[in-house]
């Protein structure tokens, strides 16, 4: 768990910003508290602003997995003020691009792709993906594998019953951002 004297305190949205970011990114109020629930909590490890290897792996934590060439296009591109860090404006932004690129499949493909991708994660075939599973995963793939506290991070955002296990459906929707 992160130190509690160095996390930064994350102002709520206010109505307008929402509104704002919902207009502006063609989504919806609860994809833009969302978002803003998983920007603020890697925040809290950061100077107010998102750094690079932040982002990546909260994009890969949402279920996208950047190149380090792509990571850094995105850096690129979404970082507007060029300090190095991403504010949640800039960080929205870039959500609403991934999402408006990732291809289309049928509901039949997508479906099945998430069930076989859930399958290679439950070990040990309990229905489930234990904090442990994921760690094992997601710590050990990638360009740039996430430590365990960020794996347990995303749990604890994900996990909506706190029963320390994703059942398929809270799986489908971390992956589908």
């Amino acid at each position: 768990h992160p130190n509690p004297t160095m996390q930064l305190i994350q102002e709520p949205l206010r109505r307008e910003d929402i509104d704002r970011y919902m207009e502006a990114q063609s989504m919806d109020r609860e994809q833009v508290l969302f978002y803003y629930q998983i920007y603020g909590e890697y925040l809290d490890e950061a100077d107010g602003e998102l750094s690079r290897q932040q982002l990546g792996n909260m994009l890969r934590a949402i279920g996208t997995n950047p190149s380090k060439v792509e990571l850094d296009a995105l850096m690129y591109q979404a970082d507007g003020d060029e300090n190095g860090g991403l504010s949640f404006e800039e960080f929205i932004a870039v959500i609403a691009t991934l999402l408006k690129v990732q291809p289309k499949q049928n509901p039949e493909e997508h479906e099945r792709e998430m069930r076989n991708l859930f399958e290679a994660i439950d070990l040990d075939g309990s229905g489930f993906i234990s904090t442990r599973e994921l760690i094992q995963a997601l710590t050990t793939r990638g360009p740039e594998p996430m430590t365990p506290d960020e794996v347990r991070k995303v749990v604890s955002i994900i996990d909506k019953d706190g029963d320390g296990k994703m059942n398929f459906k809270e799986f489908c929707k971390l992956m589908d951002g």
